[in-house]
Parts: structure tokens; C-alpha cells; sequence
């Protein structure tokens, strides 16, 4: 009976340890299990991502937006993810249909996407249409500009919020077209004689690529570098305004710079002669064959001279040799003119030069005289 018990009590220890094992093999195969069934559940995750709700065109760069510094950074399981694997998982979704009203964003927020120089639209006639904004143009260029203290929204309302719409254009000539109809939300007055103008007219029917607002008013054609209209950045100012035009009409800037009203401006008196704006118009130009255009008769061009010089009459207006200069054969009376008083000119100022050397030199010899008596 006592070796029974001494038996019994020396073997459960024995019993215990081998219980104990036995809970532990039980755990670990619970947790692997469980680890295995969150594995399973994870790659299941991943397999039936969410569909993409945004535009795939110019936004197939995952980690701009979803990387650890984007607007939509991806949880930290996802890190080190490349593209190919996000959209291995996420497909794209049907087209985003966007609310009828979205709140305004920021512009830093807009540079996530714009400040990718790979980020381009193409429009149904092939061609590429670059969307890309440099930080340094949105520094240098957008803020110290005349629209400086506006938002990118406020010129592209339909982008006010992302996702947005994308651009649903035929070609170039049309995106540009409907650039100009945004001005219009502001500036309604200028854009009134701008509609009915040779530019406008070309530009908004498909007729041509005519200059757009932002091709004056910007030194390099963009809307995000608009200029005032007055003081010394003004591009459109009497004293740069031709050199402008000229950067589409490069043959009428060249014979201009011969007449004697640019001879005027380019020696100093910008607001005393007249330049392209002055006989053609700012914004309401019209075609220099257009019967109602002020330089195509005498009686309308009158008016355009009275404004600088009072009591022209229409003879003075018929008198006007356009852009280009006299020649022996195109006004040679006035060219022969021109040149016999340029030679007067060249004659006179080379005897007054000639005086003042024989007079230095004559007082140079009486000088020199009288050292010679006083010695």
C-alpha cells in the first residue's frame, strides 16, 4: 500500500509535465491557426482590393499620391510596395462621378499631381498636352504675378476637388479656346470686344490658333505668368508693347521698326507716338481687310490720326505710308528727302567737329607761343 502511494506520488510530477506539454502543443497549434487564418484573411485582402476611383491618365504613378508623403499615404503594410503590385491588386473602377458641389482645395494639393513632369493629357487629335506645373513656375512665375492672390480652382473651377473630371478635348486649339472663355468669369467687358475681334474670332470658331489673352499679356504665352497692364513689367506697356505683337507677326514688327512713329518710341518717348494697339486696337482688332477696320479708308483712319495729331484731316490720313518705310521707288520723295537731310545732318555735325578741333588746335600754338617769349 505505501509502495503503491510512493509509486504514485514519484509518477505525478511525471503527469503534470507531460499535461503541461500537451497545453502548450494545443496553444502554439491555436496560435498558428490563427496566424495562418490572418495570413489567408490578409492575401484575401489584398487579392479583393479596393477599385481605383480616380483616373488612371497621368496618374499611374502610385507613390506620388499614396506614398508616405503623399496626400493619401497607404497603410504601413503596404510599404515598399512598387505600381505594378498596387494595381496587381486595386483594377481600376468605373469613371469617378463627381458631386455637383466640392469643397476647394489647396494648391499644394493640386502640385501633388502637377509637379510630376511626366503628368500629360492626350486629346483626341493625338496630342500630348503637357499638364505639368514647376514648383520654381508656381513660386517665381503664379505668385508674383497679377493673379498672385488667387487659387488654381478659381481659373479651373471643374478642378476644384479630387478626383476630378479629365480633360475632354479635340485638340489644342480648343483647350486654348475654352482658357479664354474662363477669363471671361472676370474680365466680361474685355471679353466682349475680344469675342467679336480678328484674334477672337479665329481662335473661338477653329479657324486658326490666334493669340489667346495669355499670349499678350505673358512674355512666355502662360497663363500663370500674367503681367499688369501698367509699370515697368507691363508687356503690354507703349514701350514693349510691338516687340510683343511681333512674336506672331514678325514681318509687320520688322517693317514697323522702320516708320517714324517706332523711331519715336525707341528713342525715349513711348507715349508720344503711336504703336500696334494705337491704329489697330487692344482687345477689338480686327482684320486689316475687315471694310470696317479703321485703317482700310481715309475717312476711318482720320479719326485714329486725330487722337495724336489734331486737326488731321484726311489728306494727312491718305498721306500715311503704313508700316514699311519710303523707298527710291515707294514714296521717293519722301525717301530722297529723308536722305539728302540725313546727309545734311552727317555734313553739319562733321564741320562742327573740325571747327572745335581747329580752334583747340589754334589756341594749343598761341599757348605754346608765349611760353617760347616768356623763356
Amino acid at each position: 500500500m505505501r509502495r503503491h502511494t510512493a509509486t504514485a506520488t514519484s509518477s505525478s510530477p511525471k503527469a503534470v509535465g507531460f499535461a503541461l506539454a500537451l497545453a502548450l502543443l494545443a496553444a502554439a497549434a491555436g496560435l498558428f491557426a490563427l496566424g495562418g487564418s490572418t495570413s489567408t484573411s490578409r492575401a484575401q485582402t489584398l487579392e479583393r482590393g479596393t477599385e481605383i476611383r480616380h483616373l488612371m491618365e497621368g496618374h499611374s504613378e502610385c507613390s506620388r499620391c499614396h506614398g508616405a508623403e503623399g496626400v493619401r499615404p497607404t497603410p504601413s503594410s503596404h510599404a515598399g510596395f512598387t505600381d505594378e503590385r498596387c494595381r496587381s491588386c486595386h483594377a481600376p473602377g468605373p469613371p469617378p462621378q463627381l458631386p455637383e458641389e466640392e469643397p476647394p482645395v489647396g494648391d499644394s494639393y493640386c502640385l501633388n499631381c502637377h509637379s510630376n513632369p511626366d503628368i500629360a493629357v492626350r486629346l483626341d487629335d493625338g496630342n500630348l498636352l503637357s499638364l505639368y506645373v514647376a514648383g520654381s513656375v508656381y513660386a517665381t512665375e503664379l505668385r508674383q504675378s497679377v493673379h498672385g492672390d488667387i487659387s488654381c480652382a478659381t481659373c479651373h473651377p471643374d478642378k476644384g476637388a479630387y478626383p476630378h473630371a479629365g480633360i475632354d478635348m479635340s485638340s489644342r486649339m480648343a483647350y486654348r479656346a475654352r482658357a479664354v472663355k474662363e477669363c471671361s468669369r472676370c474680365h466680361a467687358t474685355v471679353w466682349e470686344d475680344y469675342s467679336q475681334s480678328a484674334h477672337g474670332q479665329a481662335l473661338l470658331t477653329g479657324k486658326s490658333e490666334s493669340a489667346a489673352c495669355y499670349d499678350c499679356h505673358s512674355e512666355s504665352s502662360s497663363g500663370h505668368a500674367i503681367r499688369p497692364v501698367t509699370g515697368p513689367e507691363a508687356v503690354v506697356a507703349p514701350s514693349a508693347i510691338f516687340r510683343q505683337c511681333g512674336r506672331c507677326h514678325s514681318h509687320e514688327l520688322d517693317t514697323y521698326l522702320e516708320t517714324s512713329h517706332a523711331k519715336v518710341v525707341r528713342f525715349g518717348d513711348p507715349l508720344g507716338a503711336a504703336t500696334c494697339v494705337t491704329c489697330h486696337g487692344a482687345h477689338d482688332q480686327k482684320r486689316v481687310d475687315d471694310p470696317q477696320a479703321n485703317l482700310t479708308k481715309s475717312a476711318l483712319l482720320v479719326t485714329v490720326c486725330r487722337n495724336c495729331h489734331g486737326g488731321a484731316t484726311e489728306n494727312f490720313a491718305a498721306a500715311w505710308m503704313g508700316h514699311r518705310g519710303a523707298s527710291a521707288t515707294r514714296f521717293p520723295i519722301v525717301y530722297f528727302t529723308e536722305r539728302f537731310f540725313v546727309f545734311l545732318t552727317a555734313v553739319m555735325v562733321g564741320i562742327g567737329i573740325i571747327h572745335v578741333e581747329l580752334d583747340f588746335f589754334r589756341w594749343l600754338a598761341n599757348r605754346l607761343r608765349r611760353k617760347r617769349g616768356q623763356g
